[in-house]
């Protein structure tokens, strides 16, 4: 399970919604940024309130698969620091636990522990910049401490 202070980041930076809504890209979404199963979104057509313990438990499901994929990545690149991996979790819940392979040249660039680079390689990806630059900020920002 994700620590409390890391669910608090991911709220910071996702909101958190009651209603069903489309996202940005017109998926179902609910809480605190989870997209919503076919069978959920049965149950939750868009703008539909959703009971506060549901958000609640997908919102601890959903951090959580964030938060096991980051201190994974952290252990692989030797990283102990909890502030870079509360940043980690984030980018794990935003982009899916797979974002290294669509960045690769970010993640090679981590693995080689060359973190200048790496903050300009995540400031050079527009789409995610153009989407979420507050996102993208706080990753460049947690790269260039480390």
């Amino acid at each position: 399970m994700a620590p409390p202070e890391v669910v608090d980041f991911l709220k910071s930076r996702e909101g958190f919604k009651v209603n069903v809504y489309p996202d940005s890209l017109g998926k179902a979404t609910a809480g605190m940024g989870h997209l919503l199963s076919p069978q959920e979104l049965a149950t939750y057509p868009i703008g539909t309130p959703v009971p506060l313990d549901v958000i609640n438990d997908w919102a601890s499901t959903d951090s959580s698969e964030a938060y096991v994929a980051a201190m994974g990545q952290a252990q692989n690149l030797g990283i102990t620091s909890t502030a870079f991996i509360v940043v980690l979790t984030s980018v794990n819940f935003q982009l899916g636990t797979g974002w290294s392979m669509k960045f690769p040249r970010l993640w090679s660039a981590m693995e080689a522990k060359n973190w200048k680079l790496a903050a300009a390689l995540c400031g050079q990806e527009a789409k995610w910049k153009a989407e979420t630059p507050q996102r993208v900020e706080d990753f460049q920002n947690a790269l260039d401490a480390l």
